[in-house]
């Protein structure tokens, strides 16, 4: 009777754990702002983790969405998607298909482009690795930096890297 509910035990522990592993991830669209900002967070979540699909809107640039899920994070920005365009044709005061991804952080701008698709651009995409050169450390920067992808996979709650 006791080694039945270990071995229950091992196995809900276990199925509870990799459901995760389970998890659908968010369709990519990167059809609006709202829709790109979604196919990136949503992606990133602690339990839907697919980060490949998370940089759809980011050119694939698994690194920049990753360093872009931890600034949010560390600096608290909560990123209201009823605040971000739902309109595929949206223009910004000055006449531009641009709009930031938060009033926080000004110079992270999606842009429509010419195939129709909102992406971050270039220099947001650079000025990402600038504000998360800001928010941590050097010294852990320096190491976090030289790893590849895999190490910020999920296990038990926690990326591989921490």
């Amino acid at each position: 009777m006791r080694a039945a509910k270990i071995v229950f035990f091992v196995l809900s522990m276990w199925l509870g754990f990799s459901q995760s592993a389970w998890a659908t991830s968010f369709r990519p669209d990167c059809s609006t702002p709202v829709t790109a900002t979604k196919t990136l967070l949503k992606n990133l979540l602690q339990d839907n983790w697919h980060r490949t699909i998370a940089a759809t809107c980011i050119g694939g640039d698994e690194k920049a969405a990753l360093q872009l899920k931890q600034v949010l994070d560390a600096q608290g920005i909560y990123i209201d998607y009823s605040l971000l365009p739902n309109d595929a044709d949206y223009t910004n005061d000055e006449g531009m298909n641009s709009v930031p991804l938060s009033s926080r952080l000004p110079n992270i701008k999606w842009e429509k482009q010419p195939n129709g698709e909102w992406q971050l651009s270039t220099t947001s995409i650079q000025h990402i690795q600038d504000v998360y050169q800001q928010t941590f450390a050097n010294h852990v920067n320096a190491l976090v930096d030289r790893l590849p992808a895999t190490f910020f996979e999920n296990i038990l709650g926690f990326q591989i890297w921490q």
